[in-house]
């Protein structure tokens, strides 16, 4: 299921910011690029939510019909709008789609859905320094509380669990590259760990003896790695076994970088860097930087944080701290993190960002039982004594909220244990999987253990929001 997960949290970052019908500036300050502007003079005449949805659908249906390439516009929750991208090659074709699907609607201010607040913690910042320390809400107070983090998907592997949970045996300090790179195998082999979604970010293709020469730590350093951005403000919280002094070396020997490398202090903590925020230097490709990304690296003996710009590293810090808010103060996705550490996941996703989940427009209009959608989702793996289990869950604003959704939740579930995909397509099995289905509170969650023998829905199968 993990490379379903990372898929879904690859597709949700991609769309923030994608190529929408309107879109705020981005926090560099640059303008996204977007679709013809929608925000009209105050005194035109407003048209209900309803219509600008059925004029995004019709516009989807024209490309379509033009065989243009478009992707399946997808609800976004930070902006209330519908979100979408098209082929720069087929811009008249787009342009005439546009005027087609919008006719009559040209003066028209849309009333779209209100879009949901950065911080609903807006009061004190929240002290979570005593929470345990392998529990994913420790992780999400690593994050700190910012756009790019709040509506992209927060990626989590949990090592640790993983190594419990199937009975791998972690290799010690002294093993042998082909013991570590055993282990990495016995982890893809039994937990469906690979080199993607927030491992990624340390070289998708990186052996251990080249992590070791480049950042002085390897795979078996890991406990817990969290992953969350947009574009290039992408931040990676690893939390582990870090020896900084060997890290201190490594970045100092290696030929590649060493040229480049700035060492100070951020709040008590080491901190390297490498060139400019946000650059690229092609001509140092390398195993951690495969296409040569400028780093900053900011290390303890118990946690590390890697990313391509300096605030992001000092954001994090001061989240870590308690100086400003982070993930953790976003009541949602706390929530869900509570949630993840009950269920002992190993793997997951948790995001605000509804875009893989909705699906598309064509479909939706035949598909049944899809739930209002909620403030938040997760989806991730577990194990527990009936065996293996996929979780998903969604939060709603209050528990009445949630409870006019259990039922249409119920019957999405009932319907996804009796398919399995084959192709594009999800077709009958020959009996139900195990399966149940709760409220707590205002959680809605869902449990599906694997079938040996047939594959689980995907994760945006399982369950999609209208």
């Amino acid at each position: 299921m993990l490379v379903a997960l990372v898929a879904l949290a690859t597709s949700c970052a991609s769309l923030a910011p994608p190529v929408p019908t309107t879109e705020p500036r981005l926090e560099s300050g640059q303008s996204a690029p977007s679709g013809p502007d929608l925000t009209l003079d105050a005194t035109d005449q407003r048209a209900p939510f309803g219509q600008y949805e059925a004029a995004v659908a019709d516009l989807a249906s024209c490309m379509a019909s033009e065989g243009a390439a478009m992707t399946v516009p997808a609800y976004d929750s930070s902006t209330g709008l519908f979100v979408y991208d098209y082929d720069q090659a087929n811009e008249v074709v787009f342009d005439d789609c546009y005027r087609r699907a919008f006719a009559g609607l040209d003066g028209a201010v849309f009333e779209t859905s209100p879009a949901v607040p950065l911080a609903e913690a807006a009061g004190d910042i929240g002290d979570w320094s005593q929470v345990p320390a392998d529990s994913w809400l420790g992780l999400l107070a690593s994050f700190p509380l910012r756009s790019y983090t709040r509506w992209a998907a927060l990626t989590v592997v949990d090592f640790d669990r993983a190594i419990s949970t199937f009975g791998i045996e972690r290799p010690g300090p002294s093993a042998s590259d082909a013991r570590v790179l055993a282990y990495l195998g016995d982890l893809a082999a039994e937990a469906g760990i690979v080199p993607a979604g927030p491992l990624a970010e340390f070289g998708r293709s990186a052996y251990p003896d080249q992590m070791r020469a480049e950042l002085g730590f390897d795979h078996r350093a890991f406990a817990q790695v969290a992953s969350a951005g947009v574009a290039g403000h992408h931040l990676t919280v690893a939390r582990g076994r870090f020896d900084p002094e060997a890290i201190g070396r490594a970045v100092a020997e290696d030929p590649l970088w060493s040229d480049l490398l700035e060492a100070q202090q951020v709040a008590g903590v080491q901190v390297f860097g490498w060139g400019s925020d946000f650059g690229i230097d092609l001509e140092r490709m390398s195993p951690v930087r495969p296409v040569g990304h400028h780093r900053r690296l900011a290390v303890t003996p118990d946690e590390i944080l890697w990313a391509r710009w300096s605030d992001g590293i000092t954001d994090a810090l001061d989240a870590i701290d308690g100086r400003d808010h982070s993930l953790a103060d976003a009541t949602p996705l706390r929530v869900l993190a509570e949630l993840a550490d009950e269920k002992l996941l190993y793997t997951g996703v948790l995001t605000a960002s509804l875009a893989a989940f909705v699906p598309d427009l064509a479909r939706q209009r035949s598909d049944q039982y899809l739930l209002q959608r909620p403030q938040a989702v997760l989806v991730g793996d577990g194990v527990d004594e009936l065996g293996r289990f996929v979780l998903v869950a969604a939060v709603y604003p209050s528990e009445t909220a949630a409870e006019t959704q259990l039922e249409t939740l119920s019957q999405r579930i009932t319907e996804m244990s009796m398919l399995s995909p084959e192709g594009d397509l999800l077709v009958e099995i020959d009996g139900p999987r195990n399966y149940s289905v709760s409220q707590d509170g205002s959680v809605l969650y869902a449990q599906m253990w694997a079938d040996d023998d047939n594959p689980l829905p995907p994760a945006e199968r399982l369950i999609a929001f209208g």
